[in-house]
């Protein structure tokens, strides 16, 4: 699971998300640029394969594509850079999957909640 990865990456390079962070606040990328490219690249060939799997006719009007992809980053990211310094990544991931469950019963359609 993506969610998974992140908080093993997160675990074996704990600064790696504030730095990435950091670096997407300069101004200046030109000393960076590859490796942005790089992480960029990944990120999206992981989340094309997750969302790829996504059945969109589960989830409430109103809730499309980019609303349900934009809040899974933002609690995910979220969730690493403001947790990763303060608790096992275990726990992060946990913690992660909690704010996830929460959302479910608000964005599925009754029917589709098991």
């Amino acid at each position: 699971m993506y969610v998974q990865t992140l908080a093993d990456v997160s675990r074996d390079y704990p600064n790696l998300f504030d730095f990435l962070i950091l670096q997407a606040q300069r101004r200046d990328f030109s000393e960076i640029e590859e490796l942005l490219n790089t992480a960029n690249d990944v990120c999206q060939t992981n989340l094309d394969t997750i969302y790829a799997h996504v059945d969109w006719n589960k989830f409430r009007d109103g809730f499309d594509k980019e609303v349900v992809t934009n809040l899974f980053n933002w609690i995910t990211s979220g969730c690493i850079s403001e947790l990763s310094g303060q608790m096992p990544q275990e726990d992060v991931y946990a913690e992660m999957i909690r704010y996830l469950r929460l959302l479910k019963p608000v964005m599925y359609k009754p029917d589709c909640i098991g």
